[in-house]
């Protein structure tokens, strides 16, 4: 099991996706920093113009600065206005969904590829169980996501700190350790699952294709449109079924997470990841190899 460990690890850092995702993940990382510090700094100068034209009387453009204004509020409380707390930063990069569209992509290539070049079938005859070969590939997949995690948590830092100055805050309290971890999970539990697709249908393309999908947001919709047949049916108010989603979990990850809504997000991501490993297995076992 140790050595089909480590020629999947191997493969993994032999393989050109890889070193693509790190270095997409950084560029990734910076862009969203310059974006959002360009944001703050043209929202800021919005609401300056907005002060002049207050103090000016101009009762026609009272509308649209209303409507700035409320943009400026709810950007402050993202970020913690005049500062930029970058527990809260790293939480809205995540919980954006941004990074789970690399989770969409590099695992299900990864993935494929031995079966692409023939690789299970070099070795499958000599395991006691093909699902060692599952097993193997979550130990590679949990590397691929941390690697993913460290490469932002380089690069994001020090993004943000050139840009945001003085105005960025520091605080790798018990609150950022609980995000990170949950972001973690979750986006692993993201991964083993595109990776299952992968293995049941044999080819990335579909599997790429519904993991784009999702990080996308579009299955929100196909979410309510389910809600209201469920509602229908006589399903009661208060159920979604989107809230039982993995994407849906994600993006609600906050600081302020913790009782019910921690225990609901940590219970959905063991749901997704053992039902995903024992789908991969289950494919991996019974079918034939080639």
């Amino acid at each position: 099991m140790l050595n089909l460990i480590k020629m999947d690890l191997y493969r993994l850092v032999r393989s050109k996706s890889f070193w693509v995702m790190i270095i997409v993940t950084a560029v990734v990382a910076f862009i969203s920093a310059y974006a959002i510090n360009y944001s703050m700094e043209s929202f800021s100068s919005i609401a300056d113009t907005e002060t002049i034209s207050e103090s000016l009387d101009v009762e026609s453009d009272s509308a649209l600065s209303i409507g700035f204004t409320s943009e400026i509020n709810e950007l402050d409380t993202l970020l913690g206005g005049e500062k930029v707390y970058f527990t809260e930063y790293f939480n809205y990069d995540f919980s954006s969904l941004t990074m789970l569209l690399f989770c969409a992509i590099f695992p299900p290539l990864f993935v494929n590829a031995e079966q692409k070049y023939g690789f299970v079938k070099n070795i499958a005859g000599q395991l006691p169980n093909r699902g060692m070969l599952i097993l193997s590939k979550l130990c590679a997949l949990a590397v691929m996501t941390a690697v993913m995690f460290a490469a932002y948590m380089i690069v994001s830092p020090i993004s943000c700190s050139i840009l945001f100055g003085d105005r960025l805050v520091f605080e790798f309290s018990g609150e950022f350790v609980k995000v990170l971890a949950l972001h973690f999970f979750l986006h692993y539990a993201f991964s083993v699952l595109v990776s299952a697709v992968t293995i049941l249908l044999r080819g990335s393309a579909l599997s790429m294709t519904l993991g784009i999908i999702v990080s996308a947001g579009v299955t929100t919709f196909i979410y309510s449109f389910i809600d209201i047949l469920l509602h229908k049916a006589g399903v009661s108010e208060d159920f979604s079924i989107g809230s039982l989603a993995l994407e849906k979990c994600i993006s609600d990850v906050s600081t302020q997470i913790s009782g019910g809504d921690l225990a609901k997000t940590v219970v959905v991501g063991i749901a997704f990841l053992a039902v995903s490993v024992a789908v991969s297995v289950f494919a991996m076992c019974k079918r034939d190899v080639k």
